[in-house]
């Protein structure tokens, strides 16, 4: 009778882990009252900016009252990262891309979407992309050489200044 106990008691055990396994690996969509978000492809990849955004598809529970993107270098980016608000109090469906500039060059980043709302926050997939390298600029004037690999050109009047990241003028 003990050995029946024990194997019974292991069998429970197993069954009992698994169920606990599963529920815990829920996407978005199965927990009641979170936001459904999808994260969008990248697109217009450049050394220093890229367009993503990504689909409210349920508002959840509630209303929602932020919902963006989240990136960072590293991986599983969340809304401690750096992120980007893209709607307040948004319904669904809606869609939502902005331009995110301010990128390094060379750079691989990961994002996702994201939505809150009272239940909290949840996240569309991870998607990554890397910034193209920097394109540079260079210039010979008397005699000097001057590389920059970023630029900011303005004409004034008859006159083309531009100026490197640097701050130096030529």
């Amino acid at each position: 009778m003990k050995k029946m106990n024990v194997k019974f008691q292991l069998f429970a055990l197993v069954v009992f882990s698994t169920v606990l396994s599963f529920n815990s690996c829920k996407k978005n969509e199965e927990i009641a009252g979170l936001p459904v978000v999808t994260t969008m492809q990248a697109t217009q990849i450049t050394d220093r900016s890229v367009i993503t955004g990504g689909l409210l598809k349920d508002i959840g529970s509630s209303e929602v009252t932020d919902a963006g993107i989240c990136l960072n270098e590293t991986g599983s980016p969340s809304v401690s990262d750096q992120k980007i608000t893209m709607r307040t109090k948004a319904t669904a469906p809606i869609d939502f891309s902005s331009i995110i500039s301010g990128l390094k060059a060379n750079t691989k980043y990961f994002a996702r979407s994201y939505a809150t709302n009272s239940k909290g926050t949840a996240y569309g997939d991870e998607i990554n992309f890397t910034t193209k390298k920097a394109s540079t600029f260079s210039a010979s004037i008397g005699g000097v050489s001057y590389v920059a690999t970023q630029i900011q050109v303005t004409k004034m009047s008859d006159m083309l200044v531009v100026t490197t990241s640097n701050g130096s003028k030529s």
